[in-house]
């Protein structure tokens, strides 16, 4: 059976990161996302997952922005094969900048 694959935002650490850990120990695969400027974070807990045995990536990119968006989810998919399930540390009711990763993750159903 192939593990279903997650992106948790703002994963670099506090809430995000501790779901990004749970989600791998409950067997997915995760991409790791916060931004850019966290890259050592991310990286550190895309080790931890690894080290838990579970597929991860680092993917940088600033949620607001709808072409970084894109890019995170075909980023994920191509290392990771598919994108089952995102968690998004967002309130999408917070901005309208904001809504910008609302609405792409609504089109994934």
């Amino acid at each position: 059976m192939t593990a279903r694959v997650a992106i948790v935002t703002g994963a670099a650490q506090g809430i995000g990161y501790a779901i990004a850990i749970k989600l791998a120990h409950d067997g997915l695969n995760i991409a790791v996302n916060d931004i850019a400027s966290k890259s050592e974070k991310i990286d550190a807990v895309v080790n931890e997952i690894k080290a838990l045995g579970r597929d991860s990536i680092a993917v940088p990119a600033d949620v607001s922005s709808e072409t970084e968006v894109k890019e995170m989810i075909a980023q994920t998919v191509a290392a990771l094969g598919s994108l089952d399930v995102v968690r998004s540390m967002l309130s999408c009711l917070l901005s309208s900048r904001v809504n910008v990763v609302c609405r792409w993750l609504q089109t994934l159903g």
